[in-house]
């Protein structure tokens, strides 16, 4: 099948049942949770922050001074990017190291909010 075939013409009775689920009143809906997936998902960004985790605090020991203001941090940052244009700082920038983190925990927020909501209740 091409890969720019709709979901109606992959299979055929997903438009009725579309047209049935969205009707007024109707409350009934049936989706795939996809449960392994999400979960493989969720392992993978917990590897990924606790990589980034370790890069954060290795950072931070190597460092002769430690910076603990976001704001010590974002100035650094800033000095690093006009020292030198063209090179990229940002593998050992702590700043850049927290805005990449916070990311990933946006992501992971979500994902594990959506796998609490997919897995069964015991």
């Amino acid at each position: 099948m091409a890969d720019e075939e709709c979901a109606g013409e992959r299979y055929p009775g997903y438009e009725k049942l579309a047209d049935y689920m969205t009707q007024e009143g109707s409350s009934f809906a049936i989706f795939r949770k996809f449960g392994q997936l999400s979960a493989l998902t969720l392992l993978g960004l917990q590897e990924d922050l606790a990589g980034l985790t370790e890069k954060f605090n290795s950072s931070e020991k190597s460092s002769n001074r430690l910076l603990y203001s976001f704001s010590a941090m974002r100035v650094k940052h800033e000095e690093h990017e006009a020292q030198e244009e063209g090179v990229d700082h940002n593998k050992d920038c702590k700043y850049c190291l927290l805005l990449k983190i916070r990311e990933k925990l946006k992501e992971y927020r979500v994902c594990s909010a959506l796998l609490m909501f997919l897995l069964p209740c015991t």
